[in-house]
């Protein structure tokens, strides 16, 4: 990051829900949702006694505040057998109804963002839109551009312009085909306007969700039909959100970059642009 200290991924995470929330950091409940092998090393990072040779660097000073304030706020959640995405949020259902029952925030475990916002990162648009249009939605999704040959890793999403850089979403598609893209997930001309997109262009998701806490009654009603040894698929539930909702789901264009730490060469990739980007913005 841009004050020059060396950190995890999932510090930088944390920081970018909390910089982006509005409300104290003694006010935010974060459920880390983790595999069983990945426990130990990450109470690890959370909990263990800062290193002396670490506290002796003054550029870690801020650093070393953030996570003696961030670690009692953080709980773990293990997914014990892997069924997918969907069911790794089921597993954090009764630990979010006990925390509150407004909509709550989704962030992927491998995915940092580049905002370019100044002074407003990309959990922080996401939020404020949906803040300022929460009488019309119960749900919101962030979303990016991207051309037809990221068709196959993407979750595609199509809809109606609600406002400026704002859609009604009403339907999605998981790593649909060309052939399914074409036909069911192209947007309109005014949307294409709106947005600077091209005709071989899609929208699709960003990363970052608000559910609400009627997700968990799809999540597990779907859990429910999933054939043994297929994955719960969040995007299922958040296609049946759209379809059951009066204005279908709060699209939100996120000015920014999302990079995927999840695979090695990824990792390389996204910790080099990141890099590049905080060294430009000092």
């Amino acid at each position: 990051p841009k004050e020059g200290v060396v950190k995890p991924v999932l510090q930088i995470i944390l920081e970018e829900i909390v910089q982006g929330s509005s409300v104290d950091i003694n006010a935010i409940n974060i459920g880390l949702i983790i595999s069983p092998e990945q426990r130990t090393f990450i109470e690890d990072f959370l909990y263990s006694p800062v290193l002396d040779a670490y506290k002796a660097k003054p550029s870690n000073k801020t650093s070393i505040a953030f996570l003696e304030a961030i670690k009692p706020r953080v709980s773990l959640i293990e997914q014990i057998e892997k069924h997918g995405f969907g069911h790794a949020i089921l597993c954090a259902e009764e630990y979010v109804k006990t925390v509150t029952t407004n909509p709550y925030v989704v962030c992927l475990g491998d995915h940092i963002y580049i905002s370019y916002k100044q002074n407003k990162n990309c959990i922080k648009q996401l939020l404020e839109a949906f803040e300022a249009n929460g009488d019309h939605f119960d749900s919101a999704t962030s979303i990016d551009i991207i051309n037809e040959d990221r068709l196959n890793v993407n979750g595609i999403v199509c809809g109606s312009m609600y406002d400026k850089e704002l859609l009604k979403l009403t339907h999605t598609i998981e790593k649909p085909s060309k052939e399914e893209a074409y036909q069911h997930l192209v947007v309109d001309d005014s949307i294409k306007r709106q947005m600077g997109m091209k005709d071989n262009q899609f929208l699709c998701y960003f990363g970052m969700d608000i559910l609400p806490i009627r997700s968990f009654d799809i999540l597990q009603k779907l859990y429910k039909q999933t054939e043994k040894g297929k994955e719960l698929a969040l995007r299922d539930a958040q296609n049946e959100l759209m379809v059951s909702s009066k204005n279908g789901m709060l699209g939100v264009r996120i000015h920014g970059e999302r990079l995927d730490t999840g695979l090695p060469d990824a990792y390389f990739e996204s910790m080099v642009a990141f890099k590049k980007h905080h060294h430009n913005n000092k």
